[in-house]
């Protein structure tokens, strides 16, 4: 009864609703990660440019201990924040954010100007499903992307396992 009473109720709601509750919601999300994911990105690369670039600069300084360790130190922040981009993926997240966005803008200032495909009767109807198929599409893409690399870390640890048999 429940489910009935939801179904009615979403499909009574109005392009206004329609807008507000899910393609401006969206909207904003996508928005909001697309950013916080080119922020990440940058500072990471900074941080890995940076230290990278350091490493020769302060070994040649001296040969001192307390030199070649700062040396140790900054090398490995160098390859922590260059493990950190790879593992996280902060560049294609931002792309494939801002992409959506991008689209879920196209197709609301599409539908509200009443330009082709939505100049017709049935226009409210074909808008959702246009927003919809992209939201889906990101979230698909997602997925299999998370699913590789769920997949290409137990191969990772499969290989080790056999590097290390092999080297006992």
């Amino acid at each position: 009864m429940k489910n009935e009473t939801k179904t009615a109720q979403w499909r009574s709601m109005s392009p206004e609703q329609y807008i507000k509750e899910r393609v401006d919601d969206q909207l904003a999300w996508y928005c909001k990660k697309s950013t916080s994911n080119k922020n990440w990105h940058f500072r990471l690369q900074l941080a890995t440019l940076i230290s990278a670039a350091s490493v020769p600069v302060i070994s040649l300084s001296s040969s001192e201990l307390i030199v070649r360790m700062l040396v140790a130190i900054v090398g490995s922040i160098a390859a922590i924040t260059a493990g950190m981009v790879s593992l996280y993926q902060f560049r294609d997240l931002w792309v494939d954010y801002r992409s959506t966005a991008e689209q879920l803008k196209f197709e609301k200032y599409l539908f509200l100007t009443g330009s082709e495909p939505y100049s017709s009767s049935d226009s409210f109807s074909l808008f959702v499903i246009r927003v919809e198929n992209t939201i889906s599409q990101e979230n698909r893409g997602w997925q299999e992307n998370f699913s590789a690399n769920k997949i290409d870390l137990a191969n990772t640890d499969t290989v080790k396992s056999a590097e290390i048999q092999v080297q006992e």
